[in-house]
């Protein structure tokens, strides 16, 4: 056995073209298995993330199912989004839930064409733009605006072109629903931020306290124009699209109808699932293509030996070590090749998959042994003899 070893340690320089061949071949498909598990990691982890922390939006409509402004909705809706002692609560299936009542202002540094915007939560949606960024003063934060504080928010210019931190204004009611002619209401406002890339006519403040000046307007109930929320847990979209069934009648049925904005979300995990599902079809064609090579590059190697075999057949080594030769030969270049591949993949990925690692040279070395067993059986007579 120590003969064989000195043998095919002397023999590979000599037949280094075909040993960086395998090498190299070795070498490509454990990296390209590797970038299979890491792709597939990756995006099970973006499923797992997306499932997490994707916000799927719920919003109030009217009775046709339609988007409009000035919904008027009352405070029997706001309790079925936040109390979950509600008849049909859906409070258990949604957070963030935002709320908005708009007010003209008719008097104060803006002129007649400003509006104050009550919200009770700062989203996308409530009005402020993609761009716009909240920056609150020393002392508040966003928890200012789920009171009924006479606090607000403008945008930078405004907010510089104030005297100190008041801010005074003249507002009424956008609609005289409850009484034929709106009031108007003085109200006095303590700035506690500033809206980057905000409209100068626009303010904002809680959403209580807009309501509380839009009750002395006009004389009205609670009431918001918009009702949206996000999902809080997307693995229990199904039951809250049940339960919405059982609050909602079909459209044109009842005075309000919600959506749940989940197309996109769903189209988002169909496609990873078709990525994770490609790269589970693949990886199973890159074992068997390890076999089909090691069968394939073992055999080209020693059909180019056999009159190799034979010699050494002749001098008294068995058929055993024979084959022991020819698998080890191809192991050996298989894991130096291999060991390439997992480190170089480790380096660039920051990680590597040893059991795939592992697999892939189980496979190779399998093919390897048809090739070795043919080299093991060796007719020796019969080789010699064509050679002579």
């Amino acid at each position: 056995m120590w003969f064989l070893f000195k043998y095919f340690i002397i023999r590979l320089p000599r037949d280094n073209f075909r040993s960086l061949s395998v090498t190299a071949l070795a070498f490509a498909l454990v990296f390209l298995i590797n970038v299979m598990g890491g792709v597939r990691e990756r995006q099970q982890e973006e499923y797992e993330r997306v499932r997490r922390d994707y916000e799927v939006a719920i919003e109030m409509l009217d009775g046709e199912g339609a988007a409009a402004e000035d919904l008027f909705i009352d405070d029997m809706y706001f309790a079925l989004f936040t109390d979950p002692d509600a008849l049909f609560s859906l409070a258990g299936y949604v957070k963030d839930v935002l709320v908005i009542r708009e007010l003209d202002i008719v008097g104060g540094p803006f002129g007649p064409e400003g509006s104050l915007i009550g919200v009770s939560a700062f989203a996308a949606d409530n009005g402020l733009g993609p761009d716009a960024v909240v920056a609150f003063l020393d002392g508040y934060n966003e928890s200012a605006f789920m009171t009924g504080e006479n606090v607000c928010v403008v945008s930078e210019n405004a907010y510089g072109a104030l005297d100190g931190g008041i801010l005074k204004i003249t507002v009424r009611a956008l609609y005289p629903r409850w009484r034929e002619e709106v009031e108007t209401v003085e109200a006095e406002l303590a700035i506690v931020g500033v809206v980057r890339s905000g409209i100068d006519a626009v303010v904002y403040c809680p959403f209580i306290t807009a309501n509380e000046l839009g009750r002395m307007s006009d004389g009205s109930p609670f009431y918001s124009d918009k009702l949206s929320a996000v999902v809080s847990d997307n693995d229990r979209l199904d039951e809250l699209r049940e339960a919405a069934k059982r609050r909602f009648a079909p459209v044109g049925t009842t005075k309000f109808q919600i959506v749940i904005y989940d197309s996109l979300y769903f189209e988002l995990l169909a496609r990873i699932k078709q990525n994770i599902s490609f790269v589970e079809v693949v990886t199973p064609v890159l074992y068997l293509l390890s076999v089909c090579m090691g069968v394939a590059v073992s055999y080209l190697l020693t059909r180019r030996r056999t009159h190799e075999f034979a010699v050494m057949r002749s001098t008294g080594v068995s058929r055993a070590d024979i084959f022991f030769t020819a698998v080890s030969e191809q192991a050996a270049l298989c894991l130096f090749g291999a060991a390439i591949g997992f480190v170089l993949f480790a380096l660039t990925w920051g990680g590597a998959f040893w059991t795939r690692t592992l697999a892939f040279c189980i496979c190779y070395v399998l093919g390897t042994l048809v090739s070795a067993a043919r080299a093991a059986g060796t007719n020796v007579l019969e080789i010699l003899g064509k050679k002579e």
